[in-house]
């Protein structure tokens, strides 16, 4: 018996133990609000009663409240104390007005907006408490924002649609009453918006969205007089909430321009709700800037070219408030009806920053054929070194590429073109830092590339295409396998390029000078050939091999190989093909044959492609005695390849090939 009894005890105990437990136990336990795993809430009016309101966040272990909200209005941002609270508003007596029935559970790192609504009926003033939620991580691209559209007018029948630009823009998103839309990437900057009910607009409003922010645009207002907010959601002030103005008529305009890269005139140019906007427009010629009405109409407006009395060419267009437009004239393809076609580059409102271009290509070549424009090695300006950029890639005839942002500086361009691809045309430019360029693609008579680049404030008379520049690559030959540091006088400079690797890009013709780890080497650049540095020996020691020739692009479907012996030590080379049956017989399978260290053999075509096997040695050397015997390759029938031989008897032999403009 009175073992039970301490049992008993015992038990009691435990339970007691375990109720006071639970009775000291930390909500901020349970639920931790550590500063990195903030909520911030907010609360904004949107009630038509004239009444202020606070939001009140009631959580176990605080409170924390927002200050009184007039109409039309929004608080400061306010933490929530834990990760849910009951969520209350109170009007200016303190009297609570809405009240949640269980507690709103949070997610953590969120920007939580809660919009107090009125009733479509008109009473209750506060009626319905809507809740928007906004997750910052990832943040938008540097120079992009996001912006999405919530419907807080309160009116059932009504819904509200909005367009990007004037009404005849883009169409972005239609909401009815309470309703939200998913989140929209678009440039950061100042926008243009209009707002139509059904097809009648009945605002045309402008506002900024900042780089990197998360907004949400808000019809609110009456049905008789809607009024258009924008709600920066990462504002920590009420300022968040601003009311957009209206864009009077006045402003409501545009510039445009137009350039003429035919030979020959056009009659007029037309939009179909403005009228004749340019006359009697001569060849090669780039117009000034005029001003034009936009957002005339609710549909699309038509830009039309005349050429020889007749309509040539047609496209829709929306006239955007505070654009800049110019619209390129050109020939048909294949040197058809000349001035018949035309493109349209648009430069909208958003900021370029000082540091950074940005580009667009237009492929009026007329042959039927694709393009690639890229870049090569450069500078920027501030000295950042720059590879491997593209402006447009397989960009068909006629087509006009997407926007492209670069960094300002050198502009060493590149065309591709053709089947099997080739370059077409290089040429060295400059880009001016906030500036919009376009790059337009021509041909002449004879079929050659023109390029011409235009900017966006380019002053108005003859246009003429860009300089032939010259094609410079330097190679890394160095028979220790070392890094090599190359830089031109006054251009391109570059540190660290890897055995085998070159770096590519284009001059102004003329001279330069080339240093490659400290060796000087005068050039002189010639646009109507190539230049290929080899950069032999070793890095403490380097032997510049320069190769100035014409192209050795084949005009048949052939393909062509030249060799370089680049090996100090080895006063002679020969290249051959290895077939195995015929070791003993050099001189059918010779490819290349006494080729002098620093210097190129002939090139030679193949006709056919195929796997051979090269092997490298001396004209005197016994067959079997050889540098290289295990070379096995293959050359793509259509271009044209360079191969080296690089290294030194005490480190290795080696070989690597390169494929030549």
């Amino acid at each position: 018996m009175e073992r039970c009894s301490r049992v008993v005890r015992l038990l009691s105990f435990v339970v007691l133990v375990a109720l006071g437990g639970c009775e000291k136990e930390s909500w901020d336990l349970v639920s931790p609000p550590p500063s990195a795993d903030s909520i911030m809430v907010r609360l904004v009016n949107f009630t038509t009663g004239g009444a202020s309101y606070a939001l009140e966040l009631d959580a176990i272990v605080a409170r924390n409240q927002t200050q009184q909200v007039p109409p039309s209005s929004a608080s400061a941002l306010i933490p929530s104390p834990a990760d849910s609270a009951y969520v209350r508003v109170r009007d200016a007596n303190g009297t609570v007005v809405r009240d949640q029935s269980v507690r709103t559970r949070f997610t953590k790192r969120t920007y939580e907006t809660f919009v107090l609504l009125s009733s479509p009926r008109g009473q209750p003033d506060a009626d319905t408490l809507v809740r928007l939620v906004t997750n910052p991580q990832p943040l938008p691209a540097l120079g992009r924002a996001q912006l999405r559209l919530f419907n807080a007018l309160p009116d059932t029948a009504l819904t509200f649609e909005v367009r990007l630009g004037c009404p005849s823009g883009a169409y972005f998103d239609r909401q009815s009453f309470r309703g939200l839309g998913s989140p929209h990437d678009l440039p950061a900057g100042e926008i243009v918006l209009s707002i139509l009910r059904g097809i009648e607009p009945i605002a045309i409003v402008r506002g900024n969205l900042q780089s990197q922010s998360f907004a949400t645009l808000i019809i609110a207002g009456t049905a008789a007089t809607p009024r258009i907010f924008l709600l920066n959601e990462l504002n920590p002030t009420p300022a968040a909430l601003e009311e957009l103005p209206t864009v009077p008529v006045a402003e409501r305009t545009a510039e445009l321009r137009w350039m003429n890269v035919s030979r020959y005139q056009f009659d007029s140019i037309r939009i179909a709700s403005v009228g004749v906007v340019a006359a009697r427009g001569q060849g090669r010629w780039l117009s000034d800037y005029q001003r034009i009405p936009a957002c005339g109409d609710v549909l699309s407006d038509t830009i039309q070219l005349y050429s020889n009395g007749v309509l040539q060419d047609a496209q829709t267009i929306s006239i955007e408030v505070g654009y800049r437009y110019t619209v390129i004239i050109a020939d048909a393809p294949n040197f058809g009806a000349p001035a018949s076609r035309l493109a349209v580059i648009s430069r909208d409102r958003s900021t370029i920053p000082g540091d950074s271009t940005e580009w667009r290509v237009l492929n009026a070549a007329g042959r039927g054929q694709s393009l690639t424009a890229l870049l090569g090695a450069r500078l920027d300006g501030r000295g950042g070194y720059h590879n491997g950029e593209y402006l447009a890639s397989a960009l068909s005839d006629g087509a006009l590429s997407q926007p492209v942002r670069l960094a300002a500086g050198d502009v060493p361009l590149i065309l591709r073109s053709g089947l099997p691809e080739r370059i077409a045309a290089v040429a060295y430019d400059t880009a001016r830092g906030g500036h919009q360029y376009t790059l337009a693609v021509l041909s002449t008579e004879s079929g050659d590339a023109e390029l011409y680049t235009i900017a966006d404030d380019e002053a108005s008379g003859v246009i003429a295409p860009l300089a032939p520049g010259v094609y410079v690559q330097v190679v890394n030959a160095f028979a220790d396998r070392t890094l090599m540091n190359c830089q031109f006088s006054g251009g391109v400079s570059r540190s660290g390029i890897s055995p085998t690797n070159l770096l590519a890009t284009v001059l102004p013709a003329g001279t330069a000078r080339l240093i490659v780890n400290g060796i000087e080497q005068a050039l002189v650049l010639d646009p109507s050939r190539v230049v290929s540095v080899i950069a032999a020996g070793t890095a403490q020691m380097p032997r510049l091999i320069v190769l100035d020739s014409v192209s050795l692009q084949p005009t048949t479907f052939v393909a062509r190989v030249r060799c370089v012996n680049a090996a100090p030590d080895v006063p002679l080379l020969r290249m051959a093909r290895d077939q195995l049956a015929s070791l003993d017989q050099w001189d059918s399978n010779i490819f290349a044959d006494r080729v002098a260290f620093g210097f190129a053999s002939r090139p030679v075509e193949f006709g056919q492609l195929q796997r051979i096997n090269l092997v490298f040695g001396t004209p005197d050397s016994p067959p079997r005695v050889l540098f290289r015997p295990d070379g096995s390759v293959s050359f793509a029938l259509g271009k044209a390849y360079t191969v080296v031989f690089f290294g030194t008897h005490a480190g290795g032999y080696n070989f690597f090939i390169f494929q030549e403009p």
